[in-house]
């Protein structure tokens, strides 16, 4: 298919489903890789195709300036953002460029790791695709090239024409040895490398189906990883991630955690807390017992969009001048307004462009606007948060 056939069909629905289900025919498992994970990699060479199409229509994904926003110190031109994991190893940071306000690229580690073990041809994935509910489920555990990857794509970015979007690196301090100083000597690796290259860091721990991470969710934790931020890569944004909510509606315990760590995010002074991006299941309530490689899973996509409400619109009311980037379930306009009355002010893209296209983040900035009516997305946010 043609770079403009394929750039078109990426923006309408019935098209792109079109698309979608001829890559699932044409493309299968392999010895190595999933069959979402194989079309994952053949979606990606598809955009870096499209890039000069996607340049020449950037006005398309430009809502003009009343959906301008800012992130701390950092001008955005739309709030639509792309989610960690989509773009693991940047390898498409500039044609994505033109599309969204900013892109969290990563989650980048220190060194080259093939992630959780899987056997795909033997019915054992780390990653299914399930269509009919619009969900992905995966345990694939940070898969990634390495660190010295990532810095040569992110200088090749940086010394070449791209668009507007500001750069987020998703990070982990997670390698091989598995302990908390070990973890600290990464992350501060991956910073100095990468900090004349991005505008802010996402600090991952939240990742539900790799148990060291839960280990390293403390408070200790969280003070220093700020400190190593602030002493190596001063004037970057910090942002931090929260894992979802088990059971909807969550016990008074659960709860209670989640805002007292949202607070302790707030007091040392993250710019902004990404809700939620997966929740932690039993491979066997999503229907996968005896099809998957492991027990427990992340699973994202339109079933998280209930939990990543409800975790909103908690963390707001409690804390509302944190600001919030929304992400789980977030596949179209109308579920973006509603996340913005609870309390987000940003908002990231994954499993909606994988199952909507592109169209998506056009369709969000219509409703936006409309919904807003007269009101610049600044107004409408400082008047929200005042009223709390």
């Amino acid at each position: 298919m043609l770079p403009t056939s394929i750039f078109k069909a990426s923006l309408n629905k019935s098209l792109f489903k079109i698309m979608r289900q001829y890559m699932y025919l044409r493309h299968r498992s392999t010895e190595f890789l999933s069959q979402g994970e194989v079309i994952h990699e053949v979606s990606k060479k598809y955009i870096n195709n499209m890039e000069n199409e996607i340049k020449k229509n950037a006005n398309y994904f430009n809502p003009r300036s009343k959906l301008n926003t800012t992130l701390g110190n950092l001008e955005i031109n739309n709030p639509v953002g792309l989610a960690a994991g989509f773009d693991k190893d940047c390898e498409i940071v500039t044609p994505m460029s033109y599309m969204f306000g900013f892109l969290t690229v990563g989650t980048v580690i220190l060194n080259p790791n093939e992630g959780n073990h899987q056997d795909p041809l033997h019915n054992k994935p780390r990653l299914v695709v399930d269509s009919k509910r619009k969900s992905i489920v995966n345990s694939q555990g940070y898969p990634h090239k390495g660190l010295d990857y990532t810095v040569e794509k992110l200088k090749q970015y940086s010394k070449h024409p791209h668009g507007n979007a500001k750069v987020v690196l998703s990070f982990s301090g997670i390698t091989e040895e598995k302990t908390q100083d070990q973890t600290l000597d990464s992350l501060k690796q991956i910073i100095l490398l990468t900090r004349d290259y991005v505008d802010a860091y996402e600090e991952n721990r939240s990742s539900p189906n790799t148990p060291f991470n839960r280990t390293l969710f403390n408070k200790d934790m969280h003070v220093k990883i700020h400190d190593i931020l602030q002493t190596h890569a001063p004037g970057k944004l910090f942002i931090s991630k929260f894992p979802s909510y088990r059971n909807l509606p969550p016990s008074d315990d659960e709860k209670q955690l989640l805002l007292k760590s949202a607070k302790i995010f707030y007091d040392i002074g993250i710019d902004a807390l990404v809700i939620n991006n997966s929740r932690l299941v039993d491979v066997s309530s999503v229907g996968l017992s005896g099809k998957f490689a492991n027990d427990v899973a992340g699973e994202s996509g339109n079933p998280l969009f209930p939990y990543t409400l409800k975790q909103i619109s908690d963390v707001h009311s409690d804390i509302p001048n944190l600001k919030i980037i929304a992400c789980g379930g977030v596949s179209d306009g109308t579920k973006v307004w509603e996340l913005l009355t609870k309390g987000a002010s940003l908002f990231e893209l994954y499993s909606g462009l994988s199952f909507y296209g592109f169209g998506v983040i056009h369709e969000i900035h219509n409703t936006l606007t409309k919904r807003l009516a007269g009101q610049t997305l600044t107004d409408y946010i400082e008047k929200r948060d005042k009223k709390f």
